[in-house]
């Protein structure tokens, strides 16, 4: 991910939330109903696709 051009910060940051999209939901669906569980994992799922690295279009 450093090779991307992504810095060391966001990469931990990335990783981190990769990580919680996980187990967070999986932690929630043994103490709550299900539903919350899975709207937790796609709103975790929709914060690590945003804090990627956007790509700049060459213009040639």
């Amino acid at each position: 991910m450093l090779d991307t051009g992504n810095s060391q910060t966001r990469t931990a940051i990335v990783l981190y939330l990769w990580t919680a999209t996980f187990a967070v939901p999986v932690t929630i669906a043994a103490f709550a109903p299900l539903w919350i569980a899975i709207v937790v994992g796609a709103v975790l799922l929709a914060l690590s696709y945003f804090s990627r690295k956007r790509e700049l279009a060459v213009h040639v």
